[in-house]
């Protein structure tokens, strides 16, 4: 199976031994949490790759770490992960991310993907960029004139 990263990367991030069997079970994993799939390896943009990368990485070496417990445990309060540490609740998704999801994905993992554009929190400006040059440029003033509320006839 195809994996963002391969045993020698995995392990140079974690400072942990991962094999290849580690990686396959932490990939489809990592493809539940993301929506994207290896088939869209060349699609993706290199910022992109290395936070995949990263994220399927910690989550091999948490999922060996884990064990028979992996997926059916309790909730941790807190976890440490090499020179990492972490309190339930304390960096999650950013989603608001279940306690289902904290038996099922990495800490360290879940700040990674946290970091994809597409899972980041998004800000809409009401405003069209056609009307956005008339409110800088000044433009709209004494269009709306500013009428008092005692003076709009309804009294």
């Amino acid at each position: 199976m195809a994996t963002w990263a391969t045993p020698a990367e995995a392990s140079a991030i974690t400072g942990a031994t991962i094999y290849q069997s580690d990686l396959d079970t932490a990939q489809s994993i990592i493809d539940l949490f993301t929506d994207v799939h290896i088939g869209l390896l060349s699609s993706l943009q290199p910022r992109t790759l290395r936070i995949l990368k990263n994220a399927v990485s910690w989550q091999a070496k948490w999922q060996k770490e884990q064990g028979d417990d992996f997926g059916v445990g309790a909730e941790k309060q807190s976890e440490t992960l090499g020179d990492y540490s972490y309190t339930n609740g304390s960096g999650g998704s950013g989603s608001g991310g279940s306690s289902e999801d904290s038996v099922m994905l990495a800490p360290i993992a879940q700040r990674w993907i946290t970091k994809l554009n597409w899972k980041r929190t998004r800000t809409m400006d009401p405003v069209t960029p056609g009307e956005k040059v008339l409110v800088e440029s000044g433009d709209l003033d004494g269009i709306f004139p500013w009428i008092p509320l005692g003076r709009r006839g309804y009294e």
